[in-house]
Parts: C-alpha cells; structure tokens; sequence
C-alpha cells in the first residue's frame, strides 16, 4: 500500500504540521499493525514511480503538491486509488463556506475526474459528505464519521479527561478563519468569563485543555469535522461552537457519548477504516492474479 500526502508527521509527532497528518499517522500506524506501508511526500511522486507501483493500492491525502501529469495518469491508466478527503480538493478555493447551501459556482470544481475514478472516497463526517456530493454530484463515498488518534494519544486522553476542570478556553491563533479575536469577544461580552488562551504543540494543547470546564469555537469557515472539538468531548468539556460549520456535531449520537465512549468509538473506526484499506488492497492484486 502507498500513502501519498503532501506532508507526514515523524513516527513520535515531532514533525506535527496539523490535524490531518496527525489523523494520517494514527492511521498508518494502525494499517501497519496488519499490512506494510510506504509514505511518500506528493512532491516526490512522478510518472515512473507510478508504473513501478502500479500493482498496489494507492491511499491520496493531500495532493496539492503533486504534479498534475501523475493525476492525469492515474485516471487514464485505470489506478487503483482511493482519495482521504481531509478539505475540498474538488473546490479551486478549497472552501464552499459562504455559498448558498454549501455549493460553490460550478466554474470552481476542479478535479472532476480524479475524484470521479477513485475506487472510494473517505469523507470526514455526514456535513463533509453532503457538501462533497452537492459540489461534485458523486455517490462513491465512505463516510468515516470519525478522526483518528495513535493508541498513545488515546490513553493520554483518556488519563487527562479526569482532571479537575474549570475555566473557558479559546484557540489562541494567527490564523483568521480560527476567528480568535471574536472568540475572545464571545467569551469575554456573552459568557462574561475570563477566556483562557490556548496554544503550544498538541500535547500542550490537550493538557491545558483538560483543566477547562468550556471550549469555545467560532470557526469562520467549514470544519470537515474538527479534530479540536472532538478532543473537547473525548476530555470531558463542554462544547461551544457553531453546529451548522462543524462537521463532529453532524453526528449527534457521538456528542451525546460520555469521554471513554467516544475515545472507544473512534478506536474501533480506526480498525475498521485500516480493515476497509487493506481489503480494497487484497482485491486489487487478487484482480491482478486472475
């Protein structure tokens, strides 16, 4: 199996870019337990390396860095591919936020048939699978309904969701679709609290984090399904964001799971999608056999 991204964690997380390399290493590690695996960085893939791994099943995350040629070819030359959808590829802008029920002008699709001739897509949650279909028109959809953790990260949750909680905390980010300065506000004008800032690597993130009674999110633009406000839930605190942009609370049957059930789930989705991964693998080079 080759997992193509345009960034990877390292094995420990000291390489940490964002959610979806985090989500992406939690998955790989759990394939390997069952099947090898081979990461490359998009950047790296060219044509040749395609033809010499043409045989195997190819797992494309992020691939805005790959050459637009080696996506040509794999649709052409009938690819066993499946795409790990973590934003909207199909979209130039990658964001359908602000349209009229999510859907973008038909002039900014983009990717049409890369995505039309993946064996599957694996999409981030009910929200991300509905705005997925309404801007492409395509059925071949596998709904995750989940973000993955590695075994470590799980029990480190775990371990903190038990401590002593007070306090409503906001993402303390330069990023502006983050919206932190109108978080702040909200805390500050609406909740009348002292907002506590939180920032730092993942595991800073999780343990501050812990101690909070509230989390507050306002994002500006979709979530797919935000990895922050799962971890609010999987560490016992109370959520506020904007139902309507995230894509974790299109699944309301895991908002209402107490820490230890969710943290359960979202293992248990890991086995399985890595199960889904290796099957569709299995078949492909049974195919090549017969």
């Amino acid at each position: 199996m080759i997992f193509i991204s345009d960034y990877f964690c390292d094995e420990t997380g000291d390489g940490f870019i964002g959610g979806a390399e985090l989500n992406d290493l939690a998955l790989i590690q759990e394939i390997k337990k069952y099947a090898p695996v081979f990461t490359i960085k998009s950047e790296r893939v060219n044509e040749q390396f395609l033809d010499n791994h043409k045989r195997e099943l190819f797992v494309i995350s992020n691939f805005s860095h790959m050459p637009i040629p080696c996506l040509i070819k794999m649709v052409n030359d009938g690819f066993n591919y499946v795409i790990y959808e973590h934003d909207h590829k199909y979209l130039r802008t990658r964001n359908p936020t602000g349209y009229p029920d999510m859907m973008a002008p038909p002039e900014l699709t983009c990717n049409i048939e890369f995505y039309r001739n993946a064996k599957a897509v694996f999409l981030q949650s009910n929200l991300h699978q509905s705005v997925y279909q309404k801007n492409t028109g395509l059925m071949n959809c596998i709904n995750v309904a989940a973000n993955f953790w590695t075994d470590a990260q799980c029990s480190k949750i775990l371990s903190l969701s038990q401590s002593v909680k007070s306090g409503c905390g906001y993402i303390d980010s330069d990023k502006g679709f983050k919206n932190s300065m109108a978080t702040y506000e909200y805390i500050v004008h609406t909740l009348h609290q002292e907002p506590v800032a939180l920032k730092g690597t993942p595991d800073e993130f999780l343990e501050a984090m812990s101690k909070l009674e509230s989390f507050v999110f306002l994002p500006k633009i979709i979530e797919t399904f935000s990895r922050i406000c799962a971890e609010a839930k999987m560490l016992g605190c109370k959520l506020i964001t904007r139902k309507d942009y995230v894509g974790f609370l299109s699944h309301p049957e895991l908002t209402a799971m107490k820490p230890q059930e969710l943290v359960d789930y979202f293992q248990k989705r890991k086995t399985q999608i890595a199960a889904e991964l290796i099957k569709l693998e299995s078949e492909h080079a049974s195919n090549n056999n017969s």
